[in-house]
């Protein structure tokens, strides 16, 4: 179903998830016209991206532009122009090459006691004495 003009704005994500670290990459058919420079969504969407500080990169060869790539300006993520591929329907793919860095793992020490060595009178006895039991809730 089609949004209507009035609606598309409304129903775009959570934009709050922009101030994040993590390097940030939206892609996807906005149904806006961008490359027509007096459409009224296409002036509302550049504005709205660059008081996020993002940008919309070329994602076309020739014609319209409606799938949009948008990143951070400090992030470097696409790397080169659009190539075209071949055409699998009506439209020919583009493709871009990304740059992403693979976060190194990180190897997690886990330190545990089997359950059958526990001493249950004793863990009752410890959690009875504890300050969780002994200490009354604050209101």
């Amino acid at each position: 179903m089609a949004l209507g003009r009035t609606e598309r704005f409304g129903t775009l994500p959570n934009w709050n998830s922009c101030g994040t670290h993590e390097q940030l990459l939206i892609t996807g058919d906005f149904n806006i016209h961008v490359d027509i420079a007096d459409d009224p969504d296409s002036l509302k969407l550049f504005d709205l991206l660059q008081s996020l500080g993002l940008r919309q990169h070329v994602t076309h060869a020739h014609g319209h532009t409606l799938d949009l790539i948008i990143t951070r300006y400090s992030d470097q993520i696409v790397q080169d122009s659009p190539q075209t591929d071949r055409f699998i329907s009506d439209h020919a793919s583009l493709l871009r090459k990304l740059f992403h860095v693979k976060p190194v793992v990180t190897a997690n020490v886990v330190t545990y006691k089997k359950l059958q060595s526990v001493d249950m009178d004793s863990l009752k006895n410890d959690l009875a004495a504890s300050e969780l039991c002994q200490k009354q809730p604050e209101e």
